[in-house]
């Protein structure tokens, strides 16, 4: 059996975890990353196309909002990102108009009760909030529900959606950039000093820990086990893998298993999205891409497109989430390629050979069956908006939960949320460490 040690132990080479390894590297302490994939990255995926002159991106793809985190390091690596315009169309039956959903969903949530108990955005919705008057932004906002947020309006916490005063829940949306070279050379950069610290192909199985010590048991791709000491452990395993049943691909337990993190754990539901990037021949609908770089869509379960403008390329994604992505998920690959054909067609009135022909390659990542991440990306459940909280506070100075659903500030599910976590767990870890060394 081979067996290493170090000050820290990261669990997870995502956005999260590179984050935090190259945080304490900084500060001189050494550190180990151990990845179950045969890659870096977590859930960015960025994929090159010599083909396609621009980034290919399968997850992570927006900067949301201010994102201050995300700019200082992209400044940091010397990495440039834009501002997208975000406005949005809606297409039906091949007519193209303008669409202001932004003010119309944040007239619905002004009548959430912050200081009320909690419900479900469905139980919310199903009260009427506004009469008559708010009934059309009432369907938009549980499309923006379950779109953006890939929630189940079901379970999804009212009070978990909804913003500080004097913030719009829009206010993300409405706002976006993108990393100019895609953030793949964001994750590469994070990543430059850590090579010789990162083990990939290394899967986590047990983390066996008391105050000040910590062993994880994991298994090589090879087959082979490996055992890690340290002082500290930094874990960034998405929920959906520290919700996964003992014994299953992927899943890890823990000796103990602190109550306070089996119940922040279970305050969480896992998102589920299905997002296809269409390379097409060329843009169908000319007028769409000089006008809007967004399109909502109707008559099926993907609710909106995007294209790739600021750059002038025909790449779009289609986009499905909740409960409707749930279901086409589990549907066969063939099946969903011809509903989202059909989909086209029907919003852009195109025969259905005509869709066919003018696409050239189709790239999907099926993030619900992928073992290291079992859904997209979190949501806290009714009752339990409190859950990143719980989840993000420090075990007894020796265990740290990173990633993006332990972010505090509402925005759970974005890579902001995951790097900020990151740089926050290992400051914790380092006062603990220094604590530890005095």
């Amino acid at each position: 059996m081979s067996r290493i040690a170090a000050d820290v132990i990261v669990v997870g080479a995502g956005a999260a975890g590179l984050e935090a390894a190259r945080e304490l590297r900084a500060r001189r302490r050494s550190v180990i990353v151990l990845e179950a994939r045969d890659r870096i990255g977590g859930r960015i995926l960025t994929v090159e196309d010599a083909r396609v002159p621009i980034p290919i991106e399968l997850g992570a793809e927006f900067i949301h909002g201010e994102a201050p985190v995300t700019g200082e390091l992209l400044a940091l690596a010397g990495l440039s990102a834009m501002e997208i315009p975000t406005q949005y169309g809606e297409a039906k039956l091949g007519n193209l108009g303008r669409a202001d959903f932004f003010s119309a969903i944040d007239r619905v949530f002004r009548h959430i009760d912050r200081r009320g108990p909690d419900e479900s955005i469905g139980a919310f919705l199903a009260r009427r909030p506004g009469g008559r008057a708010l009934e059309r932004e009432r369907a938009l906002v549980r499309g923006f529900v379950e779109g953006f947020h890939a929630a189940d309006v079901d379970l999804v916490s009212a009070r978990s959606l909804t913003p500080e005063p004097g913030h719009a829940p829009s206010e993300d949306v409405s706002r976006a950039g993108r990393v100019t070279r895609g953030y793949g050379s964001l994750v590469a950069w994070l990543a430059k000093d850590l090579r010789a610290s990162i083990r990939l192909g290394c899967e986590v199985k047990a983390i066996a820990w008391r105050k000040g010590r910590v062993a994880v048991e994991a298994r090589l791709a090879s087959g082979g086990p490996l055992r890690c000491h340290a002082r500290a452990a930094i874990v960034t395993a998405p929920v959906g893998v520290l919700q996964a049943p003992e014994g299953a691909r992927g899943s890890i337990s823990f000796d103990p298993l602190p109550e306070r993190i089996r119940r922040a754990v279970g305050g969480f539901e896992m998102g589920t999205v299905v997002r296809l990037v269409v390379w097409l021949r060329e843009f169908p609908w000319n007028d769409a891409t000089r006008r809007f770089e967004f399109v909502e869509l109707s008559n099926g379960p993907f609710r909106v497109l995007w294209t790739a403008r600021p750059y002038r390329w025909p790449l779009v994604v289609l986009w499905c989430g909740g409960p409707a992505a749930a279901a086409l998920s589990r549907a066969p690959r063939a099946e969903v390629l011809r509903t989202m054909q059909n989909q086209l067609g029907h919003a852009f009135r195109m025969s259905p050979r005509r869709v066919k022909a003018a696409i050239r390659r189709v790239w999907w990542h099926d993030w619900d069956r992928d073992p290291y991440t079992r859904g997209a990306y979190s949501y806290s459940r009714v009752g339990e908006a409190d859950s990143p909280r719980h989840l993000a506070k420090p075990e007894q100075n020796t265990l740290f939960f990173a990633g993006e659903a332990t972010d505090t500030t509402g925005n759970t599910g974005t890579v902001a949320a995951a790097l900020t976590s990151g740089k926050r767990a290992a400051k914790e870890a380092l006062v603990s460490l220094d604590k530890g060394a005095d």
